[in-house]
């Protein structure tokens, strides 16, 4: 079980990182078109990271100041890289995907308030 989910989380952390790279060249490039999907893309993944990353923290606990080091700088990468898309995408008069990353990164985000609590 523990090896399938850090499987899924580091195969999870590549993308996400391709997606990063892909979104900030899309804006680099004018690529418009492209902004939403990418945005939505960035969401899902953002909370299916929380999630996987979560519950690799229950299953070999850790220093809760690791975990916490950790979603932070996760954090910050993809709400930078959101942020963006978002001023672009407000730029050019469309609209935000905020069902997409609202609701995953929600969820993922209460995942990971939950597994702090559990290492307290």
């Amino acid at each position: 079980m523990y090896q399938s989910l850090l499987f899924l989380h580091l195969f999870g952390a590549v993308l996400v990182a391709g997606l990063v790279i892909l979104a900030l060249l899309a804006v680099v490039k004018s690529h418009t078109q492209r902004y939403t999907r990418l945005a939505k893309y960035l969401g899902i993944s953002f909370g299916v990271q929380l999630l996987t990353g979560s519950l690799l923290t229950i299953l070999k606990p850790g220093s809760v100041l690791v975990f916490c080091a950790r979603i932070s700088v996760y954090l910050f990468i993809i709400l930078a890289t959101e942020y963006v898309l978002y001023r672009k995408l407000m730029q050019n008069k469309q609209q935000f995907p905020w069902k997409f990353t609202g609701v995953s990164g929600g969820l993922g985000i209460v995942v990971s308030v939950l597994t702090l609590f559990t290492l307290v």
